[in-house]
């Protein structure tokens, strides 16, 4: 078994969670009911399901990304199988049947996780060892190289070399480059001693993977067991809808009844330094009115909706605004507007791309927020939705009625959504779903393009658990293990995107607002003959095409100085790893054929993002 193939037991896993529903992945352990609370059904365990699965869609697809997705994917893989049995343990059903049933998906969660946790530190020794490897042989085939060129001597056997050298991520590639270095000439001596040292290390980094086949990547008892608890659980609960859940000591605080206007909230994210004037500049040198009103809307600060939310967790309270990613990603902070009062500060604390959420933490707490529903919505429900779009250059609260049209709509693998009829536009994108009660049921997302009537909504339940991370997200920063982790993660996540087709739609939420002000422009002049398409972004979204054509030359760049098949993120900066509570950055080295390039990621949002990376120097293309 080669290294690539190691996604076999993901499939494995995938196939055990199919069905059991849409999801995103579970956010930090609950702890069991506080007393009184009331006792778990179906309706919870759906929840726990469907935040399980959200991540088999992806450990089936891991075979496409290579070693570096498996070993991101692992990483990822062990996290949720955690999480997943600490949850379920969490709940205590009441009728004994159920309660039998969730018992026994905990336990073989819990001895799949040890056993996925072990291959995963096994893996990591593996591709240090090999990655360390594979830069020597290229080191030696490079000296072999030189050495014919020097000698004068026919090396055409060289080419098949170099056309596998710079994968050797099999057993059959090590022994096709072993075979064509077997044909390099024996004389001069030079050359000789140059073509035995790259076979040495080629083999050594054979003898290597071979040793990892050897390896057992998962314990197959305890993946039997849990396909046939997670099936027996899921037959059980086969209808059932997921509902938020509450946590002990966790209450969500409101004001009794509702009013929309009172929750609903403009979200301001201002443009600072180089990028405000750049697209200042832009705008006066435009002789279109339309493209120059744009640009200096743009620079004054896009705006979306959002919704306020009060979380109160063991007697503390804070206040938030939960709005969509895509409104806030160009930014760390924003300007957040209720209706008739003035402007209030917040701090961008937490995103999540996969689901389009971003949580803004007040600077000034609010007496109260929004009600979360107990219950998802249901086909024929009423909803209404609230928000500010655009009325011209400015935002106008609207607030519109309409009923669900699909209580789970799935948009691919993954997550699932609500489909509702109630009309949103431009700038309704964060704002609130209502139910008839004036209760959060979802978080409008996006429009249905070419349907009349299709608003999409992210249900409360994904809102309630991005709350919940956010807040845990400081603990789980505050030590080193917790930052190192989250650093080699973004890493590992970044790289990750590079594999498949090369689309970087995923790569570029995780390139820093720094870096788009630093090489935005830069990379859009550099990029922009080669794709065009990018003229089409500026005109629509012109922050994004900077963004796109940032994370699309960094893609570009590793690509052409193909990067090691064995590069996990497993060589930071000593000092960065050593000093990393002292310091919001993180350097690592990653490995190519064409020398070390460095790629840095710093603390943004609430997670790590890239920062910077060591761009190859290339002339520039057409300028905006």
């Amino acid at each position: 078994m080669t290294p690539r193939a190691r996604s076999g037991v993901a499939i494995v896993l995938a196939a055990a969670l199919a069905g059991c529903g849409g999801g995103a992945a579970a956010g930090g352990g609950a702890k069991a009911p506080a007393k009184g609370a009331r006792s778990a059904g179906c309706p919870d365990v759906a929840r726990e399901l469907a935040l399980l699965s959200e991540r088999a869609h992806h450990w089936s697809k891991m075979k496409e990304g290579g070693t570096v997705r498996i070993a991101y994917e692992y990483d990822r893989m062990a996290a949720a199988l955690t999480a997943g049995a600490t949850r379920l343990g969490a709940l205590e059903p009441s009728e004994p049947d159920l309660a039998q049933r969730v018992s026994a998906s905990k336990a073989s969660l819990t001895k799949l996780s040890t056993s996925v946790v072990a291959f995963g530190k096994a893996m990591d020794g593996f591709l240090l060892d090999a990655g360390r490897r594979w830069q020597r042989a290229q080191a030696s085939i490079s000296a072999a190289r030189a050495a014919c060129q020097k000698a004068k001597v026919d090396c055409r056997a060289l080419a098949s070399v170099d056309e596998r050298a710079g994968g050797l991520d099999s057993t059959d590639e090590v022994k096709e480059v072993h075979d064509a270095l077997a044909k390099l000439p024996a004389k001069p001596a030079e050359l000789a001693r140059a073509r035995d040292e790259a076979t040495r290390e080629v083999d050594g980094l054979g003898g290597a993977i071979a040793k990892f086949q050897d390896l057992d990547p998962i314990d197959k008892a305890a993946l039997d067991d849990m396909g046939k608890s997670l099936a027996a659980l899921r037959g059980k609960c086969e209808d059932a809808l997921p509902r938020p859940a509450l946590v002990p000591s966790e209450r969500w605080v409101t004001g009794g009844a509702t009013e929309p206007r009172r929750v609903a909230a403009v979200v301001r994210v201002p443009l600072q330094g180089k990028l405000r004037d750049q697209f200042m500049s832009f705008a006066e040198a435009e002789e279109d009115e339309g493209r120059a009103a744009l640009f200096r809307a743009v620079s004054d600060g896009g705006f979306g909706s959002g919704v306020a939310l009060v979380h109160e967790l063991g007697g503390e309270r804070r206040s938030f605004v939960v709005t969509n990613e895509h409104v806030v990603k160009s930014s760390t902070n924003a300007i957040v507007y209720f209706d008739k009062s003035g402007p209030l500060s917040a701090d961008v604390v937490y995103v999540d791309a996969e689901r389009d959420l971003a949580i803004l933490a007040l600077r000034k707490e609010l007496s109260a927020g929004v009600a979360l529903a107990a219950s998802p919505p249901k086909d024929q429900d009423v909803v209404f939705a609230a928000g500010f779009p655009g009325f011209g250059a400015m935002p106008s609260y609207q607030i519109t009625r309409g009923y669900v049209s699909n209580e789970r709509l799935s948009l691919g693998p993954g997550m699932q959504h609500v489909q509702h009829t109630a009309p949103i536009d431009p700038g309704s994108s964060g704002g609130p779903l209502l139910s008839e009660s004036k209760e959060l049921v979802g978080l409008n997302t996006k429009k249905g393009i070419g349907r009349e009537n299709v608003g999409i909504a992210v249900p409360a339940m994904y809102v309630a658990e991005a709350v919940r991370a956010a807040r845990e997200a400081p603990a789980l920063l505050g030590d080193p293990d917790g930052r190192r982790r989250a650093a080699r993660r973004s890493c590992l996540e970044f790289l990750n995107q590079l594999g498949g087709d090369g689309a970087v739609t995923l790569l570029e939420h995780r390139v820093a607002v720094g870096l788009v002000e630093a090489k935005g422009l830069e990379s859009y002049n550099m990029l922009l003959e080669a794709i065009p398409q990018l003229d089409a972004v500026l005109k629509n979204d012109p922050l994004q095409a900077f963004r796109l054509a940032v994370a699309r030359r960094i893609a570009d760049d590793l690509r052409q100085a193909k990067i090691s098949p064995y590069e996990a993120c497993l060589d930071p900066v000593g000092a960065d790893y050593k000093d990393i509570v002292s310091t919001d950055r993180v350097r690592f080295t990653l490995a190519t054929r064409g020398g070390p390039r460095t790629l840095t990621v710093r603390l943004e949002q609430g997670t790590y993002k890239v920062s910077a990376f060591d761009f190859a120097e290339r002339p520039a293309g057409k300028k905006r």
